[in-house]
This record gives C-alpha cells, sequence and structure tokens, in this order.
C-alpha cells in the first residue's frame, strides 16, 4: 500500500499503520479466537486499504490526514471486535449464526435463508443490504465479519469522500486555507460524528446508505464551481443511486429533493444536467421499488401520516412525553405538521440524548450517546444558516441548503422521533460548520460574532437537555411507581 511512498513521514506512516494492524489483529484473535479472528483481520485490513487509497491519491491529502484516518480506523475495529464478542457470547451463537436483534437479525437472516435455507425468510421491507451480505458468503463463506467490514469499509469511505467534497466545496476561496488543512480538518469534523461512526460496525444498512449520500453531495458539489458534469460524474451518481435504490428505496426521494434544491441555484445552467441527474434516479428509483416490498401506495402512506405510521413511531417508553405534547401527528393535517416542523426538527436534532437508562452500556452504545460533536457540528452549521449564507461573499449558494432541506424533511415525515434516519445526512454539516470557521478566521467581525453565538448556542443546549432528562427521568419515575403499585394490587 505505501511502496509507492519514498518521504521519510509517509515511511514512518506506513510502519504505524503495520503496528496498529497487528494490533488489531491481536485483539480480534484474542477476543474472539480463531479462525473468526483472522478473518475480521483480513476484512478489517481491506476496510482500511480502500478508504486510505483514496485518500492518499488526492493531491491535497498528508500524513495528519492519514494518520486520523488511521485513528478512525483503529476506533470502529475495536468496535467492530466488541460488538462481534457480544453477539457470541450467549449460549448456542457461533460465526454463522450470532445473536443479532431487531433489524441486524432480519437482515442477517433473510440473506441466510436464501444461503442455504436453515431459517424462515423473515420480513424485509429492502432487500439490498442483505443480497449483499450474500454475495459476501457466496465469495467468502458464511460469518458475521463479512458484513460488519463491508460496513467499516463503506463509513470510512464516505468519511474520504466527504473531504474530497470539503475541497471542491472551499478549496478555491479566497479566505479558505489551504486543500490540505481543508481535507484533514474534514476528516476530523467527520470524527466527531460518533452516532454515525457507531453504524460503521453494525449488521444495518446505515453505513450503505452514508456512502451512497456521500457520493451525491460530492457529485452536486462539482456545480459549485459553474463546472459541468463529466461522464465521471453521471457514472458515480448512477452507482450512488442503484445502492441506494435497493438498500433504502426511500431515500431516493431525498436525492430527488436534493437535485430540485442544487438546481433553484442556477435554473439556466443547471437544469440541463439535474434533468438526466433526475432521470437516472427515478429510472433507478422504479428499478429498485420494484423489488422492494413498498409500494408506490405505501410510499404515499409515509409521507402523508395516518393510523399506521401513529402505531410505528414514537412508541417507545421514554417517548411517551413527547408523544403527550405532540399529539397525534400522524393524523394531523398537512398544514398543522408545517407548522410543527421546527419542533419536530429540533427534537431530531437533540437525538439520541447523551444519556442512557440502562445499567450497563456497551462500547458501541456510548460511542452512540456521545452526541457532543454532533451539536458542535450542528452548531457551527447554523451559524452559517443564520448570519453567513445571505451574504453573498460568504455563501456556498444552494449546495450547502441540501442537508438543512433532507434533515427537515425527514423530521416531517417521521415527527423526528428517530435519529438513525439523518444518519446519512450528518457528514453533509461538515463541509458547512468548516466553512463557518474559515470565514470565523478572515473576518474580525463574524469572529466576534461567532464568540457570542456560541455562548447563547451552548446556554440554549444546556438548558434544553437538562430539561428533556427531568422530564424523561420524572416520566419514568412515575412509570416504575405504576407498576410497582400494580404489582403489590395483584399479590394482595
Amino acid at each position: 500500500m505505501y511502496a509507492c511512498f519514498s518521504d521519510k513521514e509517509w515511511r514512518t506512516m506506513a510502519a504505524t499503520t503495520l503496528v496498529a494492524v497487528v494490533a488489531m489483529s491481536l485483539l480480534a484473535v484474542v477476543r474472539l479466537g480463531l479462525p473468526t479472528g483472522g478473518r475480521l483481520s483480513l476484512g478489517l485490513v481491506v476496510a482500511l486499504c480502500v478508504p486510505l487509497t483514496l485518500y492518499r491519491s488526492r493531491t491535497w491529502s498528508s500524513v495528519t490526514g492519514a494518520y486520523l484516518l488511521l485513528a478512525l480506523w483503529v476506533l470502529l475495529a475495536t468496535l467492530s471486535v466488541n460488538n462481534i464478542y457480544e453477539w457470541l457470547s450467549p449460549a448456542g451463537a457461533t460465526p454463522d449464526m450470532p445473536a443479532l436483534y431487531g433489524d441486524d437479525r432480519s437482515y442477517y437472516r433473510w440473506a441466510l435463508h436464501y444461503y442455504d435455507g436453515r431459517v424462515d425468510v423473515p420480513h424485509v421491507a429492502f432487500p439490498g443490504l442483505p443480497v449483499m451480505i450474500l454475495l459476501s458468503w457466496k465469495l467468502l463463506g458464511v460469518n458475521v465479519v463479512w458484513p460488519v467490514t463491508m460496513n467499516v469499509t463503506f463509513t470510512l469511505t464516505a468519511i474520504v469522500i466527504t473531504s474530497i467534497t470539503a475541497v471542491r466545496l472551499l478549496g478555491k476561496r479566497e479566505i479558505a486555507p489551504s486543500e490540505t488543512t481543508i481535507g484533514t480538518l474534514t476528516l476530523l469534523g467527520c470524527a466527531l460524528l460518533t452516532f454515525m461512526l457507531s453504524h460503521g460496525a453494525a449488521v444495518l444498512k446505515e453505513a450503505a446508505v452514508t456512502l451512497s449520500m456521500s457520493v451525491v453531495g460530492a457529485v452536486l458539489a462539482v456545480f459549485v464551481d459553474n463546472r459541468h458534469l463529466e461522464a465521471r460524474h453521471y457514472m458515480a451518481f448512477a452507482i450512488a443511486c442503484v445502492m441506494l435504490a435497493f438498500i433504502r428505496t426511500t431515500y431516493m426521494y431525498l436525492v430527488m429533493l436534493a437535485l430540485i434544491v442544487v438546481a433553484l441555484g442556477n435554473v439556466k445552467s443547471r437544469v440541463p444536467h439535474v434533468a438526466l441527474l433526475l432521470a437516472i434516479t427515478v429510472a433507478t428509483f422504479v428499478v429498485g421499488d420494484s423489488v422492494a416490498y413498498y409500494s408506490f401506495e405505501r410510499h404515499a402512506l409515509i409521507i402523508s401520516g395516518g393510523e399506521r405510521m401513529q402505531s410505528l413511531f414514537i412508541v417507545g417508553e421514554s417517548q411517551q412525553p413527547y408523544l403527550n405534547l405532540i399529539g397525534n401527528y400522524f393524523h394531523y393535517p398537512i398544514w398543522k405538521r408545517l407548522v410543527l416542523l421546527p419542533l419536530t426538527t429540533a427534537v431530531q436534532y437533540i437525538i439520541p440524548f447523551p444519556w442512557s437508562y440502562g445499567r450497563t452500556l456497551l462500547f458501541g452504545e456510548i460511542l452512540a450517546r456521545c452526541s457532543y460533536g454532533w451539536y458542535m457540528v450542528g452548531g457551527l452549521a447554523m451559524f452559517y444558516y443564520l448570519f453567513l449564507s445571505w451574504r453573498e461573499r460568504y455563501s456556498l449558494g444552494a449546495w450547502a441548503w441540501v442537508a438543512p432541506t433532507l434533515f427537515a424533511a425527514v423530521a416531517y415525515i417521521s415527527a423526528g422521533s428517530v435519529s438513525r434516519y439523518v444518519v446519512p445526512i450528518q457528514a453533509m454539516f461538515v463541509p458547512v460548520a468548516l466553512w463557518a470557521l474559515c470565514v470565523a478566521r478572515a473576518d474580525s467581525k463574524v469572529k466576534r460574532l461567532m464568540l457570542w453565538w456560541a455562548v447563547v448556542y451552548a446556554v440554549v443546549m444546556v438548558v434544553t437537555l437538562v430539561t428533556c432528562y427531568q422530564i424523561q427521568v420524572n416520566y419514568l419515575r412515575s412509570l416504575n411507581e405504576y407498576y410497582r403499585s400494580l404489582r403489590e394490587l395483584q399479590s394482595n
């Protein structure tokens, strides 16, 4: 991987990479044993080579950025080992039949059913990820390590593509730092998105969707400097759409929405290119929807709401205070749901809360709930939208509005109650947040304004989180008291 590098720093980086690979391999073997640990080590090496090779191919890549990427790989490798260990710990669990739960279990067993028929086929709305798991097993044999390492690869590659997007957006701007600095800081910004990272070592579709959306964002960023799309851009966009169409068909609506937002930025020059991208999106959507469980009628019900949506969302015990506040949201007319959009978007923004009521927390759960990095990225992005986006000198154009538009669309559909749905969108805020920092660095007035904003934002977030915590705690205490009284009454 580093054979072509002659620079001393890169040789040092190669040695460090080797040490990290050996360390993670030993951890996998000690924790999981052979041959599972060895197979996981092999998959993790591939998961490092792919994004690191892509990053090193950039003319602006740096040793510092490579170290950051390596550190992220170590984090995801450790999380992968711990997750697989937990899945294999229950009695009877094996590497080819791990103890998975929820959507992880459904995807895994769907692939297993079509591999050798040993289990009944579960209900899976979108077969894309299970098919990818099945294909990996056809090549490498049935084992839980392959879908996990596949998602590690997707996550790290998506982060590198986000850095490419940031360089494309900001690199030629007068007040921006060097392209190398932009790329490195983008990697660092993505490292703050721990909730997104936590999905990179799970058997879930979010990692693949995040990769697809990062490609979509990178292609749309080509419009920023008024360049025309080339054949390679259309091909990359088509591949991303194919992945989305089969892995999560409903996300294709968000791609269409993103195309509309970008087209509005410069209708005359962009519409012909956006029209072709839209044609690709619609074609792949139709194909993907033909094999998905959801019909067009079901898509309409998801958007319009109704009893089915009310029975699926805001049903957890800890969500009941929110349900009491928002009421029968999915039965409201469109205008009322739009009026409530600031509330639902705000709820979606602050969850998952940085606390848990479980007695024991796994490493992955801790990582998922370290939301403070996301709050930092989001706060900087908000500063851009509130104070910089309307200034022509500092505006990033229509591209910057893609992420908040998609974020709000998801909040509208789900009442902001499912944080996992916006994982693929989070990284798109990083270039916007980085640009806010660049402007503050170059403009003393903006810097002072940002300092005031940081104070106000921090106070609002602290008050909001403390209030939410107290509401949840009080509700759960009253619920426990109710159940205790009910048990006492039954025993008497």
